[in-house]
């Protein structure tokens, strides 16, 4: 079945390449010879100032440059996956009503403890012999996230259950192959990603791939935004999804956060996906409570 593809230009923020109802969204496209991890993770931490600087936006100083491969995303097992929930939202969930979250969600919001103006946001390296051909993109606008944590003890356990103090804040202990495997059935997903969050500052992400050699030399003639489009989104998408929704600034460190990505078809409708089920709790036990 052939795919719909078009581009929009969205002020401050590049161009959205939509493949029929799924977008990714491009700010910088550049190619040449290969950079050395040391000056591309220097790269990616410029290209950051330089978006925020766009959106008016304050970031903290990066602390690192690293420059991330697809080793450093290990699947996690199917092990302990804690969360921690207001009183209000564990109302909610009580009722079978739990929230997922789009990159968006938490981009956008208010709330401090969760607020993170990368989410969704990485900087790609494909490398092909001395090639090098470089995007600074925002993914997972199809994605529909669950955010969690792996650990629950010493000073930063406490310090979470502060951080969620509302006269009856809950951790949650879920069992997370059976919780995943049901939401993926009932939001129709096509595929579930479940890792620990890697902390660095520079969310930047080099593979190996013959294409950069091909994208080097297609840009020699000019960008052509739509030909790239239809040539290259699903090696965008398909590399962009781990360090865009995976990888995290190191001032959240201290939550050692396990996130679960729940990939659909298309985009979401909104910044958040309600799934209404109450089966969902028999997955759930309360481990402790804010007093």
């Amino acid at each position: 079945m052939p795919h719909n593809f078009s581009v929009k230009l969205i002020p401050n923020e590049g161009y959205a390449l939509f493949r029929n109802r799924r977008s990714l969204r491009v700010g910088l496209v550049s190619a040449g010879a290969r950079l050395p991890d040391e000056l591309l993770g220097g790269h990616a931490t410029n290209i950051f100032g330089l978006a925020a600087a766009v959106e008016e936006v304050t970031i903290e100083p990066p602390a690192d440059t690293v420059v991330l491969k697809a080793t450093d995303f290990a699947d996690c097992d199917s092990g302990d996956f804690y969360k921690y929930v207001p009183a209000r939202t564990w109302q909610f969930m009580q009722r079978g009503s739990f929230q997922l979250g789009s990159p968006d969600y938490y981009r956008r919001t208010d709330n401090p403890g969760i607020g993170d103006w990368r989410e969704g946001f990485s900087v790609i390296a494909f490398r092909h012999e001395n090639d090098q051909a470089t995007f600074a993109l925002r993914a997972g606008y199809n994605a529909a996230i669950f955010c969690g944590t792996r650990e629950v003890s010493g000073p930063d356990h406490a310090r979470m259950m502060e951080q969620f103090s509302d006269d009856g804040g809950k951790c949650l202990r879920i069992s997370v192959a059976e919780f995943m495997a049901h939401v993926k059935k009932r939001v129709r997903a096509f595929r579930v990603r479940y890792h620990d969050a890697i902390y660095t500052d520079a969310k930047c992400f080099a593979v190996e791939n013959p294409i950069a050699s091909e994208i080097r030399e297609f840009l020699k003639g000019g960008l052509v935004v739509n030909e790239l489009n239809r040539r290259w989104f699903q090696s965008l998408y398909d590399t962009a999804v781990l360090p865009s929704l995976f990888a995290k600034p190191r001032r959240h460190s201290h939550e050692r956060e396990r996130r679960i990505a729940f990939e659909l078809r298309d985009n979401l409708q909104g910044p958040t996906l309600l799934v209404n089920d109450r089966a969902l709790l028999d997955f759930v036990e309360v481990v402790d409570t804010v007093k």
